[in-house]
């Protein structure tokens, strides 16, 4: 533990991440930990002791694991692809609702700039009568996103499209719901960020020209064509961008725009319709 805190992890953090990596190497339960002998293998100690070096360089828990959970799933992650965090479950909450509400018997679902796909795979693995179309620009990213798929048996209700937003999508597809996490991250702030995001994460999955808004008036201009009606597009971005985002939505021409926080007050997601 103290080779992390030497690293800048805080102790408390470092302790439960040392816990961690005791138990996902062993693949103990805290329970069966608490009762086990204590007596470690040559190959157990090394394995552990590698991780925690690994994790003393700031490498993301999370990729040094291989994997982490979201909505209460298990995804793979790598270096490819953003680690889902739990402020981006307010995005499967708020598509669910819709999807909840929604009279369509097979509705649909679009999820932009998908990752490692944690955010449409969770959606249609809550809603069994979904379908879903994930795109990401980066072929490395629908891998993860593919193996993820499978992974929460939803496979056989996704197509994962490597292309930039939906050009490579049929054109006269419609969706109920398009989600979006996109790059919101200005450059100018990359000295600001975490070490484990600056320098582990993937860039393109980041950084966005135009103050990191770049992408959200394609967006918009896609939910315009893309949704059917009565449709909701929903996309997360910065804690401190969510009125130009609702702006550039309200430019567009989307209507009913909101603003939704997430669980630690900040406003996090910004939702709109078809006119």
């Amino acid at each position: 533990m103290n080779q992390l805190i030497d690293a800048g992890i805080p102790s408390h953090d470092a302790s439960v991440e040392v816990r961690q990596i005791i138990l996902e190497t062993l693949g103990l339960t805290p329970t069966q930990l608490l009762l086990h002998s204590g007596n470690l293998s040559g190959a157990e100690t090394k394995r552990i002791e590698t991780r925690v070096t690994r994790r003393a360089t700031r490498e993301p828990l999370a990729y040094i694991l291989g994997e982490r959970w979201f909505y209460g799933m298990r995804f793979l992650v790598t270096p490819d692809v953003l680690i889902p965090r739990p402020e981006t479950e307010l995005l499967v909450e708020l598509a669910l609702n819709h999807l909840q509400n929604c009279s369509t018997e097979t509705p649909s679902i679009l999820d932009l700039c998908t990752g490692s796909g944690c955010v449409g795979i969770a959606i249609l693995a809550s809603h069994p009568a979904t379908n879903g179309v994930l795109t990401d620009l980066s072929p490395e990213a629908i891998a993860i996103a593919w193996q993820n798929a499978e992974l929460n048996s939803v496979f056989e209700r996704s197509a994962l499209v490597i292309g930039d937003l939906d050009p490579d999508i049929d054109a006269g597809e419609r969706f109920n719901v398009i989600t979006a996490n996109p790059p919101y991250i200005d450059p100018d702030d990359i000295e600001t960020l975490a070490v484990e995001v600056r320098d582990w994460e993937p860039e393109l999955a980041l950084y966005a020209t135009d103050a990191g808004y770049a992408l959200y008036p394609r967006i918009a201009a896609l939910a315009l064509n893309r949704l059917r009606p009565g449709g909701i597009l929903a996309v997360e971005c910065g804690h401190t961008q969510a009125a130009n985002v609702a702006e550039i939505f309200t430019t567009a021409g989307l209507v009913n725009i909101g603003i939704h926080a997430d669980l630690a007050g900040i406003p996090r997601v910004v939702t709109a319709n078809q006119p």
